[in-house]
C-alpha cells in the first residue's frame, strides 16, 4: 500500500514524502497519513532524503513549502472538479 511504502521510505532512507499540489503547494504525507489516503487516484509524489547533505536545500524548501501551505488555509483546498482553477479570477 501506499501508506507502507511511505513509512517503509521514511524509516529505512530518511526519505520525507509530500503531495504535490496545485499553486505552489505541498503536503507532507510522512507522520501525516490520515485513512482516506489509500483511495486508488492518480497523483504525484515528491519525496526527498532528509538525511542527504546533498539535497539538505531542497528537503528545507519542502517542508518549508508545506508550513506556508498550512499557514495559508483552506484557500489552498480544491477538489477534483475545481483543481484547475486560478485563484487570480
Amino acid at each position: 500500500s501506499l501508506h507502507q511504502a511511505i513509512e517503509y521510505l521514511d524509516q529505512q532512507f530518511g526519505f520525507t514524502c509530500y503531495w504535490a499540489g496545485f499553486n505552489n503547494t505541498v503536503w507532507r504525507i510522512t507522520k501525516c497519513w490520515l485513512d482516506f489516503y489509500d483511495l486508488h487516484f492518480w497523483s504525484n509524489v515528491a519525496c526527498v532524503n532528509r538525511n542527504s547533505h546533498e539535497v539538505r536545500g531542497v528537503a528545507e524548501r519542502m517542508e518549508a513549502t508545506f508550513h506556508d501551505t498550512l499557514a495559508k488555509g483552506e484557500v489552498n483546498l480544491r477538489d477534483f472538479e475545481h483543481r484547475f482553477e486560478r485563484k487570480d479570477h
